[in-house]
């Protein structure tokens, strides 16, 4: 970043660096990943989105219920930015 930018937005993408990190590093493991993809899309017919990960589901149905103005104030919330 420009010294600008870093004076602009510096303190809210240290925020989110930091927090997106801990959320990677606290997350599903490959192998799982890999095999819950595999599984879903052998699935006849594959679905167009399936759950990968503990929190997948609740994810998915937010996405149905809430509008995109709720679901972009969520995701400022998720990643301490709100």
């Amino acid at each position: 970043m420009t010294s600008e930018q870093r004076e602009l937005y510096g303190k809210a993408f240290n925020t989110f660096a930091m927090t997106l990190n801990h959320m990677q590093g606290s997350g599903l493991d490959s192998v799982s990943a890999a095999n819950r993809v595999i599984e879903l899309s052998e699935q006849i017919p594959a679905p167009s989105r399936g759950a990968v990960g503990a929190d997948a589901e609740e994810i998915l149905r937010l996405v149905r219920q809430r509008s995109d103005a709720e679901l972009d104030a969520m995701r400022l919330h998720v990643v301490g930015l709100e």
